[in-house]
Order: structure tokens, then C-alpha cells, then sequence
């Protein structure tokens, strides 16, 4: 009877265990800022497309480049806090500069790419609205829209301080489609499907997977949570269609890359690091004019697409 006793308690203790390690490795990930807190930040935004055509038998080569990058640092103040979490934030530009850079001529040199810095863009706000589990709607953004009214400037500011945009870039997708946001496991893992980005050769959807890594403290005491993303790479022949200008007398190929990182800080609501990086190259090889001792015409296609926001001290 002592030892049915015994054996009892050593089951219900571990139990016990079980349920309070179990309520322990939970971690609140839900968005919490405090009114009035200001964080600086940085954010970057890249497209870059290469084009490059090696036609050894032709004796030419091409190499075109089309890049579209945007830069931008400002301060984020929490007005107010409304009853469900939801943070009204001001957005104030620091500095803001965009670079384009594209393809001249046949002979496929391009042109030096150009930065410009929207000076009139500095000290202008606009204002959003950030839900607990991270996701971003433009409230107001007149103000900066206002500072820059003609010119490719104009446009360009039109576009990025668009609600579309805005949204997008202040939205974080790597809390926003996780399920219980509130109470979440190391190890928990929620997907999203998202359109492949503009100027992309093969539209696809990618399967992005997010997985909670760990949630720690760091020497002040504050919780730091980091989640990762990743896609199942893609690799193989490139769809039907897509090189059949060459012929059918090519071999093609195809592959890409899609992950990134979130660093949070839970306890402060200031995100510490988060970029999420694409890569994709197409190439297709033409052997049908090949010479022994040549290297066959070889057109190469190479597209990447990144982002990246971070704290700024």
C-alpha cells in the first residue's frame, strides 16, 4: 500500500511538473507600447534585377541592371493606447532617399545610379494605427504628402507614403498571423501565403513559415523574443514559356531562397532587428551554337527582393 502510495505521488508530481513547465515556456508576443514612448529605427527597402547575356558565340556580352532602393529613419511616439491594445503612433521622417537605377541602351551598360535625398520630407509626420498582433493602417499622412508636391520627388513620395505601402511596411507579418498571439510555445509555427513581388521574371506564391524560436532575458532584464521565416526552397526547370524565345534547344534552370529573422523586445514592444531577404536566379543555356572550345551562350537572370527594419539607439 506505501509503495502504491509512493508511486501515486511521484506520478502526480510529475504532473505537476509537466503543467507548470508547460505554463512557463508560454510567452506573450502580443504587441504592448506605452504611451508617449518614442524608439528611433531605420528601414530599407531593395529591389535589384540583373540581366546578363554571355554569347561567346557571338563574341558579346550584356549586363543590365534595374534597382530600386528606398531608405528611411525616424522617430515612432505612441499617442495613445486604446481599450483593445491598439496603439495610435506618430511617424516623424528623419531623413529620407531613394535611389533608382536602370538599363541604357542596347549595348547594356547602365547608368550610374542616382540617390536622392528628399530634404523638404524632414521633421514631416504621418500617423498609424498598430494592432496588438502587429498589423498597421495609415490614420493620416497629409502632412508629409504635403511636403513634396511636383516633380519625380512627388511621386515618389506619393507611392511610398501611400495607405498601401505604409501599411505594409509598418505591419509585422512575423506576429500578425500567428494563432493565439497571447500564449505561445518555443518551437509554435504559423504560415501565411504571399504573392511573389513585383518585377519578379516567374510570379509564384510563396509558403512562408514562421517558428518561434526562444524568448530570453537580456542584462536589463527585458524579454527578447526571435522568430524565423522560411519557405521551401524551390529548384528545377524553369516553367514552359519562359525562355521559349531561344527555342527548345536550351536547358534552363531554377532557384531561390526566401528566409529572415524577428528580434523583439517583448517587454518594451521595440522591435530589435527584422528583415526577411528573396532570391531568385532563372538561367538558360543555348549549346546549339556552342564550339569545342567555347562556353555555350548562357543568359542568366537574377532577382532579389529584401527588407529590413531595425532599433536605432
Amino acid at each position: 500500500m506505501f509503495k502504491k502510495m509512493l508511486a501515486v505521488s511521484a506520478v502526480c508530481i510529475g504532473l505537476i511538473g509537466f503543467f507548470v513547465t508547460g505554463c512557463s515556456e508560454k510567452t506573450d508576443l502580443s504587441l504592448k507600447l506605452t504611451p508617449q514612448s518614442v524608439q528611433a529605427y531605420k528601414y530599407s527597402q531593395e529591389t535589384v534585377k540583373q540581366v546578363k547575356f554571355d554569347r561567346p558565340s557571338e563574341k558579346e556580352t550584356s549586363d543590365k541592371i534595374t534597382k530600386n532602393a528606398f531608405d528611411m529613419t525616424f522617430d515612432q511616439k505612441v499617442l495613445d493606447v486604446e481599450k483593445d491594445g491598439s496603439v495610435i503612433a506618430e511617424i516623424t521622417v528623419k531623413s529620407f532617399a531613394y535611389t533608382l537605377e536602370s538599363p541604357k541602351g542596347a549595348e547594356g551598360t547602365s547608368e550610374e545610379a542616382k540617390t536622392q535625398s528628399v530634404d523638404a520630407l524632414a521633421g514631416k509626420s504621418y500617423k498609424i494605427k498598430l494592432s496588438p498582433a502587429g498589423k498597421a493602417e495609415l490614420v493620416d499622412a497629409s502632412a508629409v504628402l504635403a511636403a513634396v508636391t511636383s516633380g519625380r520627388d512627388a511621386r515618389i513620395v506619393q507611392s511610398f507614403f501611400g495607405a498601401d505601402e505604409v501599411a505594409k511596411r509598418h505591419s509585422i507579418a512575423a506576429l500578425s498571423n500567428a494563432k493565439n498571439l497571447s500564449s505561445i510555445k518555443s518551437g509554435e509555427q504559423w504560415t501565411v501565403t504571399e504573392e511573389s513581388p513585383k518585377g519578379m521574371m516567374q510570379s509564384k506564391n510563396y509558403e512562408k513559415i514562421y517558428t518561434f524560436k526562444e524568448a530570453k532575458k537580456n542584462d536589463a532584464g527585458d524579454k527578447i523574443a526571435v522568430i524565423e521565416m522560411a519557405t521551401i526552397p524551390a529548384e528545377g526547370p524553369v516553367s514552359a514559356g519562359m525562355f521559349a524565345m531561344f527555342g527548345d534547344k536550351i536547358e534552363s534552370d531554377f532557384k531561390d531562397s526566401y528566409a529572415g529573422v524577428f528580434e523583439y523586445n517583448v517587454s518594451t514592444g521595440t522591435i530589435l532587428k527584422y528583415n526577411e531577404v528573396l532570391s531568385a536566379d532563372w538561367v538558360a543555356v543555348d549549346k546549339s551554337k556552342q564550339k569545342n572550345d567555347e562556353l555555350p551562350d548562357t543568359l542568366t537572370i537574377s532577382f532579389k527582393n529584401n527588407f529590413s527594419l531595425e532599433s536605432v539607439n
